[in-house]
């Protein structure tokens, strides 16, 4: 019981003891948003694997023998992006001050390729496509701002002024 009463009344997170019993509930939705972002890349990293192990055929007859390798590259950057959403939010999840800056990041570039996209009529999948995208960049903002909060912020050790 005291033990309790001493960690509720320390200034910060000691992430290593206090992550479990401490952790705001912000930090758990901006984990849960992070799964949430990382799913659909893997899922659509595998369609062009999948497409890759027929285009041999195709590139053949176009007599294009790089696209092969651009399915193949473009699918497993899509599931490298997915497995690491996965991996930030556990980290997130532990008080990893690592995976607040690298979910911060990944955020932020989020919003900007699907501001990009969005201006430039650039939506995969036509009209559905369009919704999936804006839903992508709704769920990378409230990420940020659930970053930037005050028990969030001390939670992951940083500064109240820090900016990354």
């Amino acid at each position: 019981m005291v033990k309790k009463i001493n960690m509720l009344t320390k200034k910060g997170y000691n992430t290593e003891t206090d992550s479990s019993k401490l952790r705001p509930l912000a930090v758990i939705i901006i984990a849960i948003l992070s799964i949430i972002a990382g799913i659909p890349y893997i899922f659509s990293g595998l369609a062009p694997l999948a497409v890759a192990a027929f285009v041999p055929e195709l590139s053949t007859l176009l007599r294009v023998p790089e696209l092969s390798i651009l399915y193949l590259v473009t699918g497993g950057f899509l599931i490298a992006i997915g497995i690491g959403y996965l991996v930030v939010s556990y980290g997130l999840l532990k008080g990893r001050g690592w995976a607040w800056t690298v979910t911060l990041i990944l955020s932020y570039i989020g919003i900007v390729t699907s501001i990009i996209a969005i201006v430039g009529g650039r939506i995969p999948g036509g009209g559905e496509g369009g919704s999936l995208l804006l839903g992508h960049m709704v769920i990378s903002i409230a990420i940020v701002y659930f970053l930037y909060r005050p028990q969030v912020r001390a939670f992951f050790g940083r500064s109240p002024s820090a900016k990354i």
